[in-house]
């Protein structure tokens, strides 16, 4: 039987914006912890015990510094001189661990192609820890689940952000320990994709059926089924619906379909991505077309 090539219709890229969208909405909460990067710093060959090791010294944490200076040498050296600089002028354990959640987050647009050539477990990982943290702040801070509250963030200033999110990362506190895995676990999936450099092809025919019918799925769903009924509202009218809703819940929903596929689908789904990142699919004005930036 001759091969099917991935076809480039509307009804194609519709599907593949879709799910692109759900894992976003899904990972957006997690940007707002984010810092500006600063300069560079020569990293050293190997971790060994620093002063923020040393405070800091949870197995979650030291697993989570010795995976980052592995995989990101530049962003650990980045990262424990500015904790020392903090260390000395007093810092406490939670103000360390904002320094700790912030050393890894928009860094990892530089490595989506690389993310999207790990072996696929490591994507089933990520989206189930996604999904686990999004139900998790649904039910304890569901406000955070609205864009209507991430929104305005996106244009706060860092110490803005620090104050109001703050004590939501407080060290050992449930928003720090589930930053620190999915951290750690893109991490790993980021050296991973180094080193299998998986080229997974194209979409066939059978993927194109199975995400149709987790499309279908979704539209009678309790929850994503609210998003796609927005499509027969004007831009504004879906703009202001969006801002109120609880993307959390939506975006469980469409991540539990998403893991159900079959595995090999779900390669050849972030073959596509890699391919399509950069080309407006996943780029930072999608954010914007969503109602987010």
């Amino acid at each position: 039987m001759a091969s099917y090539r991935y076809s480039r219709s509307v009804k194609s890229s519709e599907t593949l914006t879709f799910l692109g969208a759900m894992f976003l909405i899904g990972l957006v909460f997690v940007a707002i912890v984010l810092w500006p990067s600063t300069p560079r710093i020569t990293p050293p060959a190997v971790l060994g015990e620093t002063p923020l090791s040393r405070q800091l010294n949870d197995a979650e944490t030291v697993k989570y510094l010795n995976v980052l200076n592995r995989v990101k040498p530049e962003l650990s050296s980045e990262l424990h001189a500015q904790a020392e600089a903090a260390i000395a002028d007093g810092a406490s354990n939670d103000e360390l661990a904002l320094l700790v959640v912030g050393s890894y987050g928009m860094a990892v647009q530089s490595d989506f192609k690389t993310l999207m050539q790990a072996d696929v477990t490591h994507m089933e990982k990520l989206i189930s820890l996604t999904q686990n943290g999004l139900r998790t702040l649904s039910m304890h801070a569901p406000k955070y689940c609205q864009l209507a509250t991430l929104e305005p963030l996106e244009r706060k200033a860092p110490e803005q952000i620090v104050e109001e999110l703050g004590a939501a990362f407080n060290y050992e506190s449930r928003g720090y320990s589930w930053v620190l895995r999915f951290n750690t676990a893109t991490l790993e999936a980021v050296e991973n994709g180094r080193e299998a450099r998986n080229k997974y092809g194209r979409l066939t025919a059978a993927d194109e059926q199975a995400m149709q019918a987790l499309i279908m799925r979704l539209m009678t769903s309790p929850q994503a089924s609210k998003l796609i009924r927005l499509q027969s509202l004007s831009g504004p009218e879906q703009e202001r619906a969006m801002k109120t809703m609880n993307m959390c819940d939506i975006s469980i929903e469409g991540l539990v379909a998403l893991n159900e596929l079959p595995r090999d689908t779900k390669g050849r789904l972030m073959g596509e991505l890699r391919r399509e990142f950069g080309s407006g699919l996943l780029d930072p004005g999608m954010l914007g077309r969503l109602g987010i930036g």
